[in-house]
């Protein structure tokens, strides 16, 4: 099958139209439309339907896609670590980070691996969850992601690189906001927001909570979305991480946990398990040995 095909197809996928795909391949739409035929009858199913006036995936074609990613995706690596071989170096990086760790000392860091280089490193920054990012991190779309670690992902590289602490956040109004840290014991009498299981803090969230015989609700996705609803309700009590931001909220007080550790989630420096253009493995390497500050300035 022509390298050609798969570009073409894989753009169809994305855009869903025959006239738009063609312009933005610089290709004429009949020239398409036969290439999709003799992909189609080359691996004897169909990869697209007409419903309507649209196109869409049939379930085969969605099946084949993921597989077309990832292999373009490694193909462009691979050529991108042969040219180097021949001088052809390349300065991009595409870098995937959780939200919470975009602080000043992260983009501080970048800005330190930059300065080595004569000639700045373009440093392509995607953000998501961690699913999302191991995903695209998986499918080639990203070359290394900032990602809590997640489960069955064997095939990846994980090296811790900075942490958040758990803490209790609630209203300045509420009678908990007399104190300077807690005890798990001072939290019996309520009912705490916390992680859902979406979430990659879930699973240490409720261990948290059910070894110290604490009710919880395991409804919120992220730190931002508990901070909101205890900023807005006196009510609310939430086991959250802090970061930078759920500072984004007035009128929170944020209390440490005593007899928890201040890493109890943690965060790392995920790549997957391959030869790396050069750019990025000395981006590895730095982030790898790099110092980011331990526990967090945790305050109103």
């Amino acid at each position: 099958m022509r390298l050609e095909y798969l570009y073409y197809f894989k753009h169809l996928a994305e855009t869903l139209n025959f006239t738009r795909a063609a312009r933005e391949l610089f290709i004429a739409q009949p020239t398409l439309s036969a290439a999709i035929k003799r992909m189609e009858k080359e691996l004897g199913f169909m990869l697209f339907k007409r419903e309507g006036s649209k196109v869409v995936l049939t379930e085969a074609g969605k099946a084949f896609l993921d597989y077309v990613v990832v292999s373009l995706a490694s193909y462009e690596r691979g050529v991108s670590l042969a040219q180097e071989y021949q001088g052809v170096t390349s300065q991009e990086i595409k870098l995937g980070a959780i939200y919470a760790i975009q602080d000043k000392f992260f983009s501080k860091a970048l800005l330190e691996f930059s300065q080595q280089y004569s000639t700045v490193p373009h440093i392509m920054l995607d953000q998501g969850y961690s699913a999302t990012l191991v995903e695209e991190l998986r499918n080639g779309s990203i070359d290394v992601a900032f990602a809590s670690k997640m489960p069955d992902t064997d095939d990846l590289n994980y090296t811790l690189c900075w942490s958040q602490p758990i803490v209790v956040g609630v209203n300045v109004r509420h009678p908990l906001a007399k104190h300077k840290s807690i005890v798990l014991s001072d939290l019996q009498d309520y009912e705490l927001l916390t992680y859902n299981a979406d979430s990659p803090v879930h699973t240490n969230a409720k261990r948290l909570v059910q070894s110290n015989d604490l009710r919880a609700k395991y409804e919120c996705n992220n730190e931002v979305t508990m901070a909101s609803l205890v900023s807005s309700n006196p009510e609310n009590v939430a086991l959250f991480c802090y970061s930078f931001l759920v500072n984004a909220f007035d009128g929170i007080t944020y209390l440490p946990i005593e007899g928890v550790p201040a890493d109890f989630h943690k965060i790392y420096l995920v790549s997957r398990k391959e030869r790396h253009p050069k750019i990025v493995q000395e981006f590895l390497d730095f982030i790898g040995q790099y110092h980011f500050p331990s526990g967090m300035n945790v305050s109103a």
